[in-house]
């Protein structure tokens, strides 16, 4: 059926086309064509010229990686206090750009990134000992994430949650991010 049709098609058209109208059809054929192209050079040239124009975070697995100025400068300030300040990492919710960029470990059994909502008290309580004993301990927060990952459930009396927010206070802020370190003793 396709193939009569195709070459009734063709035995309609054929005798019709005149040699300009051939013409016409290949130069719209050849303009579209270099149009398209124009403009994927031209859609290259301004990607290009936006990633040169943002700031290279240089951190290990991110070399790459450029990001608006403001925020490579935060990220560096948190990055560089984490890996001068810090023993154990731990980001809420599971933030492993950190762990990659500093090369701090994370506790055992901290490995997902809702692990607000996943683990379940007695992992979270297994890590609270285990961070409880690093007094170096550092943590990345991010509400706006952990809300997107939870869906805005209420996960403050979980232990790890808990623990976080009464023994840990923010030392540094950017872009979202907050730094938190054990809090004095006295406070």
């Amino acid at each position: 059926f396709w193939d009569g049709l195709q070459l009734y098609k063709g035995a309609l058209l054929e005798p019709r086309r005149s040699p300009a109208l051939k013409w016409f059809a290949r130069a719209a054929r050849i303009t579209v064509a270099v149009s398209l192209a124009g403009f994927n050079l031209a859609f290259a040239w301004d990607a290009r010229q936006t990633y040169e124009s943002f700031s290279a975070l240089n951190f290990p697995g991110a070399m790459q990686v450029r990001v608006e100025p403001g925020k490579a400068a935060a990220l560096r300030a948190i990055v560089g206090r984490i890996n001068s300040s810090c023993g154990a990492l731990v980001t809420e919710p599971g933030l492993f750009s950190f762990h990659l960029w500093t090369g701090k470990p994370t506790p055992v059994g901290l490995d997902h990134q809702v692990w607000m909502s996943l683990l379940d008290d007695a992992g979270q309580e297994a890590i609270v000992r285990e961070i409880a004993g690093d007094s170096r301990a550092c943590v990345v927060y991010r509400q706006d994430i952990a809300n997107l990952w939870t869906h805005g459930t209420d996960v403050s009396a979980k232990p790890l949650v808990r623990f976080i927010h009464d023994n840990f206070q923010t030392v540094l802020e950017g872009e979202g991010y907050s730094l938190m370190m054990r809090r004095s003793p006295m406070n």
